[in-house]
């Protein structure tokens, strides 16, 4: 199945195309699967190739999902579930075309070339269409595996733990406040430690740009969270699209202290301190007596924060993330400053 796809792909066969070519597959994506291969110049090279017929598998799914995200609604008022929905909808369905993906890993690979502890795969133009995407093979295990390995070796693997998750961090703040292009697809499979310790990161089928505006908005956000400044924090959630059914800020600064606690923890200890539980049942009973509604353009930024949240939380990693955020959120402010008024 795999090699008539590449046949129908490339118009040959995936033995006459690379140099060698590994018929068991190395890893799952989620519309196909990935072999190692071998380009006739001798680069080793990931080969993804999407299983036949998936797109209006895909498409028809995900119209689904619209048509359970209204059903949902009737009984779920306080969530915006159809914003939700609509949002998942927009850029999952634009996993189906590698050709996409493949400008995403481009911009990606041009955004971390200069990073020595990050690796972004190049894409082979020649053998990548809508179907079939070619990389560079990056070697390395997924994130929670290796942090995994690293916690059964005790206080010898801290250091570990504290420099990928350190660098996993810093690397979502680039993408989000410096390039502007991010990552939206927090799989820890999408995630990679390789040998030497860099964080690798693969499959770029689903990225959202957060334009410069979003991007103010979110360090006054962060401002405001920082100085403790509740009117100022609703205020930055109002402008960047959240909305209330009654306008009160109140659901607004809980949010805002849910999402952001985790930044603001100095040392692993801090981790252990935050009850996170009475957090989010604080949050939810705030939103359930006073519905919010979700700016789509966040739903996908949403599902980054939560998966940082959940490596945090599992691996307690001795590091002040906020330390990490702070000179990304001080570029924007400088150049929100430097920028000229449109006349």
């Amino acid at each position: 199945m795999i090699a008539a796809q590449i046949r129908h792909e490339l118009g040959k066969g995936p033995d006459e195309v690379f140099a060698w070519f590994d018929h068991r597959p190395v890893a799952a994506a989620s519309l196909g699967q990935v072999h190692e291969a071998r380009t006739a110049d001798g680069v080793r090279v990931a080969v993804k190739v999407q299983f036949p017929h998936m797109e209006p598998i895909v498409l028809g799914d995900l119209e689904n999902l619209r048509l359970a995200a209204r059903l949902v609604a009737r009984f779920r008022p306080h969530l915006d579930v159809v914003g939700i929905a609509n949002e998942l909808v927009r850029y999952i369905g634009e996993e189906v075309d590698y050709v996409q993906e493949g400008r995403n890993a481009e911009r990606f690979h041009e955004a971390f070339k200069a990073r020595p502890d990050v690796v972004v795969p190049r894409i082979h133009w020649e053998t990548t269409t809508r179907r079939v995407i070619t990389m560079d093979f990056i070697e390395g295990r997924r994130i929670t595996t290796d942090l995994e390995e690293a916690e059964r070796a005790g206080e010898g693997g801290r250091e570990r733990i504290d420099r990928v998750c350190s660098t996993l961090v810093d690397a979502f703040c680039k993408q989000t406040l410096e390039d502007g292009f991010f990552h939206a697809d927090p799989h820890p499979g999408n995630f990679l430690v390789t040998p030497d310790g860099r964080l690798g990161l693969v499959d770029f089928g689903c990225a959202k740009p957060i334009p410069i505006e979003s991007r103010e908005d979110y360090v006054k956000l962060a401002q405001a969270l920082v100085q403790k400044d509740g009117a100022s924090m609703a205020r930055s959630f109002h402008a960047l699209g959240f909305r209330t059914r009654d306008d009160d800020p109140t659901v607004l600064e809980q949010l805002g202290t849910t999402y952001m606690a985790v930044f603001m923890a100095e040392r692993a200890s801090d981790f252990r301190g935050l009850d996170f539980e009475k957090l989010w049942r604080d949050m939810m009973s705030s939103v359930r007596a006073n519905p919010v509604t979700v700016p789509q353009d966040f739903v996908l930024l949403g599902r980054v924060f939560v998966a940082l949240t959940s490596i945090t939380l599992q691996f307690r990693p001795n590091v002040s993330y906020f330390r990490i955020l702070a000179p990304y959120l001080l570029n924007v402010l400088m150049a929100s400053r430097a920028r000229v008024p449109l006349a």
